[in-house]
């Protein structure tokens, strides 16, 4: 490898070098080195520093980290006093708490009692999705239109109550949720439809329908459902 112009030798001879000799006294006097490294350095990183960014967001949309909090607790109120009307499905409420996101359905203590039937599913545990697990208890009123006799209405809507629990998965990633949900419950007398409604009317000062003896009998329901949901328009990771 042939020499260095001299110019060149000369601007590494003053930077670079790493100690002199004191005139004076002999001693030999460091001189620092790191400030040309410093600069090198800092203006590498920039570069960097946005690329790991964009790169941690990404990540973390794909890979989030585990959710510590307590989980979420959610309340539905529907009833068509808000519509001005009071019939037919006429009233529900439901709560519903769902777990932190977990990367396994494993790693919560409140998915134990299925784990045997989740691991026999395939793409429950996708590592591409983060989950939750769901429960919920909630109660639905259905009328007639008349609600002013007691007779039986063949030709209308029958009273009805659907009191039910429920148990859910859910799957989800940045741009869609899959939920999945058993409820279990029972219809009739049991389902407390007929009591509740009445203390509602009886507090808004309103007439309570007539013909709750004539409600469906009492009866165990199943309800199973799927829900698909997806983001639009679709989630865009960005920088900054």
């Amino acid at each position: 490898m042939g020499r260095p112009p001299e110019t060149l030798r000369g601007k590494f001879k003053i930077e670079g070098a790493s100690e002199t000799r004191n005139a004076n006294s002999g001693k030999m006097i460091a001189l620092p080195l790191m400030k040309r490294s410093i600069l090198v350095v800092a203006f590498t990183a920039i570069p960097c520093i946005s690329g790991y960014a964009q790169t941690r967001e990404d990540t973390e949309i794909a890979h989030p980290k585990p959710d510590k909090s307590g989980g979420s607790l959610t309340m539905y109120f529907e009833n068509d006093l808000f519509g001005g009307t009071d019939r037919y499905y006429t009233n529900g409420v439901k709560i519903s708490w769902s777990s932190p996101d977990v990367a396994r359905f494993s790693d919560t203590a409140f998915a134990s009692p299925f784990l045997p039937l989740l691991n026999s599913i395939p793409f429950v545990n996708r590592p591409d999705f983060q989950k939750n697990i769901t429960f919920s208890l909630g109660q639905n009123m259905y009328t007639p239109d008349n609600t002013e006799t007691s007779a039986p209405l063949p030709k209308d809507r029958p009273y009805a109550g659907w009191l039910y629990g429920g148990v859910g998965l859910v799957l989800k990633n940045a741009d869609v949720r899959h939920t999945f949900a058993l409820d279990i419950g029972v219809v009739g007398s049991y389902s407390l439809a007929q009591e509740t409604q009445r203390l509602v009317h009886d507090v808004r000062g309103l007439r309570s329908p007539r013909g709750w003896d004539n409600q469906l009998h009492n009866e165990v329901g199943v309800v199973a459902s799927y829900e698909y949901a997806w983001r639009w328009p679709k989630h865009e990771s960005r920088a900054g």
